[in-house]
């Protein structure tokens, strides 16, 4: 019989460690079965369970848990310290701790993605069998504990070409009502998890039936509800899945508010299933584990007022081998665990929103609003762009391209150009950002200088944009703004493109409507519609339209546009790119959602946003027009919401 060993050293069950703690590899550990564990104290689980199984915990190294009041500041001390987490990330338990040998057996090696990832004998998933056949029992899928509740979630990897119809059989067993995806179907050109229903109408997997009932696609996560039909039992039960899309496979969100969000649906969401919710990534370790964590602490320290990470992520180990594997993954929970305990839920009802708003512009004693503290919070906590952030936009061949040296576009939120032009970068000064309801993004950019305008057709031929917003009252003869369309009937003919103005038309609200032909004159002669909406009464000076009634129905306008031309990208601009823009992107954002959530989140909307460019919603008084422009929308306009 060979000891377990490993803990924080190099050997799993006396042999070499198979490359657990790292990125999953296709090699699978050694044969050695029917091993019994030696003597050891029992392992103490989340909610005061005890494991059926014994598992070694004496070389454990335990962390004290945080006051929630203290934990910006040990994060900010951390950030600070030479080597940040990673001294508390390597004093985690790595590798195998306790015996995982029935999903080494050969008939269960084809049902893993991974054949170094497998879960304990003791708490995996056992498939019910009418003969209990032990080849029909095994699935990759372990039962892990919750806060305060004992095998509150399934974690597993997600299913293989072999396993789908196991994946359903599990999900049946256990109760499930929800299901939570946290990988893409193929990222990088890999298959991730083999697609486990239909995107448009009914698919059988063995005797189980799934057919999709709704779907709401939205930029970050895809919220679907399955009926599934038992063809055994006759019977039918409804299914959330939550997918999460937005989450990089060998890394994590910019954000976390994203996640969040994410989580809220999930918690809100009912369902009349009583098992445990199922996570799953690719392999079942790392995004599943970061989410999985992320839940138990926030209801930690909603409870306890203090948050114990360093434990938290240890028990999971113990019931699952290696969750959260990377030290990029382990610093993001604590990240996303602060966003959610340092700033409230400031979301707002579409039916609580009018009061919730009177209660926010009262001054208090100091003769300061509520709004205006929320305001101030918010520029406390502006992003500010490191140099290494926008070395694209200081090199010199770019510098004179920005028409403000402190407004640039950031390397991770900039659209590259493609097309050549002679003499040219790929730079631009545009940032991009996706809408609420998918991941058709916004370029945000300023209005171009004279010799860049050729740019500016190739940002719009690059990116397949057909919808152009100009903001503000644009002088044409002004030297330093270069007008990019022909100011009468006719034909601008640059190097690579030609620009023809078909038609002008004037819309309500002293708005016009330009439709401009962009023809490609080499290669492969193409010819691209693009329709520019031109609303000149927003004042430059202090960045507000001059009508709340005149934006929403250019919005409503623009809303109607976009479902005619299949949602492709739009280009939004003022003569900065920020002060205007920032306030148009925020209210449609802002509008998406509470058409589809019937809610709004003004604070983390503008967060968001701000994460591409920090100077959007400069003011006060741009903060509160988006409340304000969302109350006439509620209170005087919700069919032209179905616009957007």
């Amino acid at each position: 019989m060979l000891p377990i060993t490993r803990l924080n050293g190099d050997l799993i069950n006396g042999r070499e460690n198979p490359g657990l703690s790292g990125e999953p590899t296709e090699r699978s550990p050694d044969g050695n079965h029917n091993m019994t564990p030696s003597k050891v104290p029992p392992l103490q689980l989340l909610g005061g369970a005890t494991s059926p199984t014994q598992i070694s915990a004496s070389s454990l190294i335990t962390i004290s848990p945080i006051p929630v009041g203290e934990l910006k500041d040990f994060i900010e001390s951390k950030n600070n310290a030479e080597f940040g987490f990673e001294p508390e990330f390597d004093m985690l338990p790595v590798g195998m701790m306790t015996y995982a040998d029935m999903g080494t057996l050969p008939f269960n090696r084809p049902k893993n993605r991974f054949q170094t990832i497998v879960p304990y004998d003791y708490n995996r998933v056992i498939l019910d069998t009418p003969d209990g056949d032990p080849l029909y029992q095994y699935i990759n899928a372990s039962y892990v504990d919750g806060y305060k509740k004992g095998r509150a979630y399934i974690v597993a990897q997600a299913p293989v070409k072999t396993t789908s119809f196991d994946f359903w059989r599990m999900i049946w067993q256990e109760d499930v009502g929800k299901i939570v995806m946290i990988t893409k179907l193929v990222e990088a050109g890999k298959v991730k998890s083999e697609q486990y229903w239909s995107d448009f109408d009914t698919r059988s997997f063995g005797s189980f039936i799934v057919q999709l009932e709704s779907s709401v696609e939205l930029a970050d996560f895809t919220l679907r509800t399955f009926l599934v039909y038992n063809a055994v039992t006759e019977e039918t039960r409804t299914i959330k899945h939550f997918h999460f899309t937005s989450w990089p496979d060998h890394g994590v969100p910019r954000h976390p508010l994203a996640v969040l969000l994410f989580r809220k649906k999930i918690v809100s969401a009912s369902t009349l299933c009583s098992g445990p919710t199922v996570v799953h990534c690719s392999a079942g370790i790392g995004r599943s584990g970061c989410y999985i964590a992320l839940d138990i602490l926030i209801q930690q320290a909603a409870r306890e007022k203090r948050v114990d990470v360093y434990n938290t992520v240890v028990r999971l180990r113990q019931q699952r081998a290696n969750l959260i594997p990377s030290l990029e993954q382990y610093v993001f929970l604590y990240e996303a665990l602060l966003e959610a305990i340092w700033f409230e839920d400031t979301s707002i009802s579409q039916t609580e929103f009018k009061k919730k708003f009177q209660e926010l512009v009262e001054d208090d004693e100091s003769g300061m609003s509520k709004l205006q503290e929320e305001f101030e919070l918010l520029e406390s906590v502006k992003p500010v762009l490191k140099e290494s952030e926008i070395r694209s936009a200081l090199i010199p061949e770019n510098v004179v391209k920005n028409r403000h040296k402190d407004i640039l576009a950031g390397d991770q939120h900039r659209p590259f150009l493609s097309t050549h032009h002679a003499g040219s970068t790929d730079y631009i000064n545009a940032v991009k950002i996706p809408s609420y309801r998918q991941n058709t993004v916004f370029f945000i950019t300023e209005v171009p200088l004279p010799f860049i305008v050729m740019d500016f057709w190739r940002l719009v031929y690059d990116h397949t944009c057909s919808t152009i917003v100009l903001l503000g009252d644009i002088n044409v003869k002004d030297k330093a703004c270069g007008v990019y369309w022909p100011e009468k009937i006719g034909t601008v003919h640059m190097e690579r493109f030609t620009v023809e103005l078909a038609s002008t038309t004037m819309l309500d609200h002293n708005i016009t409507e330009r439709q401009l032909k962009l023809n490609v004159l080499q290669g492969i002669k193409k010819q691209r519609m693009v329709k520019q909406f031109h609303f000149p009464d927003w004042a430059l000076d202090q960045g507000l339209p001059e009508s709340r009634t005149a934006l929403l129905y250019l919005l409503q306008t623009l809303g109607s546009w976009q479902q005619e031309c299949g949602a492709q990208p739009v280009i939004i601009q003022c003569l900065d790119g920020c002060r205007c823009s920032g306030v148009f992107c925020a209210i449609y954002l802002l509008l998406e959602r509470l058409q589809i959530d019937g809610e709004v989140d003004v604070f983390s909307t503008v967060r968001l946003i701000r994460d591409a460019r920090p100077q959007f919603i400069k003011s006060y008084d741009q903060y509160k027009f988006c409340y304000e422009t969302l109350l006439e929308q509620i209170t005087e306009g919700t069919e032209d919401m179905e616009e957007l």
